[in-house]
């Protein structure tokens, strides 16, 4: 961390301190990773690993399969082993699609609840962003790793991809959230949904205010916003339950679709 020493060091030399301090923020917000380079929060954390794991596994199985999978998709096989072995390939795709994209909207999720806390406007909405396009990019990664290991024919594998459904996803969310729980979630999820808009609400109505407190004006600055953003309002209720329950969202709001609740 040797910037922020460097600059809490020439900030502590007199009147010049002040231009010091802002010339930090300044360089806090043009240059946010450079600034935090180093620092604890940027060093891998346990959902990295996790990560990195995870894909491991994946690149395991698929060699596992490979030999077998060109057995049975080879010129002149019947359909019926065709279909077979793409139903082995696919089950491994999409179940580590799943497992990798929840676990990567996890990881941006914490990022963008600490650096919207911490002010880091640049870095929350590069979370954000990767945050939704999560799915997409473990998607085409996922696919493209399965078609160099196992090399598929690119008709038929889109075909069968586009037609397979994962069943055993329903399974593993009922093991993990029961419907019980999912329901005190939701009952969480809609309590926060009434708070916030009844604080949004109270908030326009003082915004004209003259003698408004700083608290408040805090809040407005923070909240207002997502008076006419939809996405960044649930976003913003989805940031407040997992801070409250510590669960994965995407495991509740998928146990939500399979308990009907939502």
């Amino acid at each position: 961390m040797a910037t922020r020493f460097v600059f809490k060091f020439f900030g502590s030399l007199g009147p010049a301190g002040a231009l010091v301090g802002l010339t930090e923020k300044v360089c806090t917000a043009i240059y946010p990773h450079a600034y935090n380079f180093g620092d604890p929060s940027q060093m891998e954390s346990q959902i990295d690993k996790d990560l990195r794991d995870l894909r491991s596994q994946y690149v395991n199985e698929l060699f596992q399969i490979k030999n077998k999978f060109a057995k049975l998709t080879a010129e002149g096989k019947k359909e019926d082993e065709k279909k077979e072995a793409y139903d082995k390939l696919l089950a491994i795709v999409k179940s580590y699609i799943s497992k990798t994209v929840r676990l990567e909207k996890n990881k941006y999720m914490r990022e963008r609840i600490f650096f919207q806390r911490e002010g880091q406007i640049t870095l929350y909405n590069e979370a954000n962003s990767k945050y939704h396009n999560a799915e997409t990019e473990v998607t085409d990664n996922l696919v493209k790793m399965a078609k160099t290991i196992c090399k598929p024919s690119k008709e038929e594998f889109d075909q069968y991809f586009a037609e397979f459904n994962l069943e055993e996803e329903d399974q593993n969310i009922k093991e993990k959230i029961s419907e019980t729980m999912a329901r005190e979630y939701l009952d969480i999820y809609t309590k926060f949904d009434y708070k916030l808009n009844t604080e949004i609400n109270r908030l326009k109505k003082m915004k004209d205010n003259s003698d408004i407190s700083e608290e408040d004006q805090a809040k407005m600055n923070q909240l207002l916003p997502l008076d006419n953003d939809k996405v960044a309002f649930e976003e913003y209720v989805k940031d407040q339950l997992f801070v409250e329950t510590g669960e994965d969202v995407e495991d509740i709001m998928l146990a939500w679709k399979m308990y009907n609740l939502r």
